[in-house]
């Protein structure tokens, strides 16, 4: 009866060890991936999944980010479309359609960049810990952002092979999103010129018609 006591009560400590460590772990990536890059730069494909978990939506492309406040996001599939931003100043043009447009930052509205674009002192203050877990080889963290304006959200990231893989959240219209993020580079050097808004509206305004 001993042995077996002893047996449940050193099971009970690997278990809390085996949890300890995958919390450690996740911290450390969360801070590797979030709150420690000034720029990453990653090829991405973006699914919407419905209330029955049928695929609504697929795309593809890439990202270019410049903490805390310039990115470039290329979709390349289905159909092309790039938004940039520069600061407070925010553009978008459809490659398709021939057009583009200015507009006003208030009026972008995506947590995944919300998350992103963060610098690291202020997202490290705004994220709180909900629950982690390892499962199929993916440890999973689930965390909760809240802004400044009170608003909040959930988002859970994936990290595969110490990398993040995967970001699950809501999108603006509430529907599932899941980004799988593939060949992400964190610090790379980066030209400014890709965030150049003014050089890039003369070329528009010459090229296509807003």
């Amino acid at each position: 009866m001993l042995i077996k006591k002893n047996l449940i009560i050193l099971m009970i400590f690997a278990s809390i060890n085996l949890q300890a460590d995958i919390i450690d772990r996740s911290e450390m990536l969360v801070k590797k991936y979030l709150t420690s890059p000034e720029t990453l730069m990653s090829n991405f494909k973006q699914t919407i999944i419905g209330e029955q978990g049928e695929v609504i939506d697929e795309m593809s492309g890439s990202i270019i980010i410049h903490k805390p406040n310039k990115f470039k996001w290329h979709y390349k599939k289905p159909y092309e479309q790039i938004f940039i931003r520069n600061e407070n100043r925010f553009i978008s043009y459809d490659i398709d359609l021939n057009s583009y447009f200015i507009r006003d930052i208030d009026t972008l509205k995506s947590n995944a960049l919300r998350v992103l674009l963060n610098d690291n002192q202020k997202i490290s203050l705004e994220l709180e810990y909900l629950d982690v877990y390892e499962e199929n080889g993916i440890l999973w963290t689930h965390l909760l952002y809240y802004g400044q304006s009170n608003d909040s959200f959930e988002f859970t990231l994936g990290f595969q092979d110490n990398t993040l893989s995967k970001m699950l959240m809501k999108d603006s219209l509430g529907q599932d999103m899941v980004i799988d993020f593939k060949d992400l580079i964190l610090n790379p050097d980066i030209n400014s010129t890709l965030f150049d808004i003014d050089n890039l509206i003369e070329y528009l305004s010459n090229n296509f018609s807003s």
